[in-house]
């Protein structure tokens, strides 16, 4: 990696807008715990906007709200918060 200035300093990190975030070229699989309204109008759509992260699972106290937010969302798996949890292929979760 070559040095760069910054500021004045010489810096051997890449400049922000260098930096790439998924090498890996996979996205961070999210399970959702709870059928909240925050979840439903800000972070879901968020999560589903990025280039980044996918919903992988949704849970709630009651699998027929989970199911309801699959359907809406486009999400193929759903169950209980335990079952979101125990999920080996989740990767990070929203509370």
């Amino acid at each position: 990696m070559e040095t760069q200035i910054i500021n004045n300093q010489k810096s051997d990190f890449p400049l922000k807008n260098q930096i790439t975030y998924n090498n890996f070229n996979k996205k961070i699989r999210f399970g959702i715990i709870g059928c909240s309204r925050i979840a439903k109008k800000a972070m879901i759509p968020a999560i589903n906007d990025s280039e980044f992260a996918e919903i992988s699972m949704i849970g709630s106290r009651f699998k027929k709200k989970a199911l309801e937010f699959c359907k809406e969302f486009g999400c193929n798996s759903y169950g209980t918060y335990e079952d979101v949890l125990k999920n080996k292929d989740i990767e990070a979760v929203y509370i």
